[in-house]
């Protein structure tokens, strides 16, 4: 058992921050920034930290996602945890402003009708 843990995540993390940030570009954004482009993707992130529930409790990971918009109504992308343990491939179609089509496959399968209602 590891008694310094988030002593040894804290680590990690501030190691980590250096080479996200220059990835990131000079603002600081997202990752989509000169490397997407360098890519040839229209998304690159990371998100830290989440929470999904397994058969023992709650895990926590870290992923990174990439993305790209194949046409106008159509948009792919790929998601996968840095533990390796989870990966999904989605598509997004856009049927009309306000209906769009999720499919995802992978660790987790699904198809989904999302509808849009804006208030502004």
């Amino acid at each position: 058992m590891i008694r310094n843990r988030p002593l040894i995540v804290l680590s990690i993390a501030m190691a980590l921050a250096t080479p996200l940030a220059l990835l990131a570009g000079s603002d600081g954004g997202p990752l989509d920034g000169g490397l997407a482009q360098a890519l040839g993707l229209d998304t690159l992130s990371f998100t830290g930290t989440s929470s999904s529930s397994t058969g023992n409790g709650t895990e926590s990971s870290a992923a990174v996602m990439l993305g790209k918009q194949i046409a106008d109504n159509l948009y792919l992308s790929y998601e996968r945890s840095l533990a390796g343990t989870l990966s999904t491939v989605s598509m997004f179609y856009d049927v009309s402003r306000r209906v769009t089509v999720r499919a995802r496959a992978g660790s987790e399968n699904a198809i989904d009708l999302i509808f849009t209602l804006r208030y502004d």
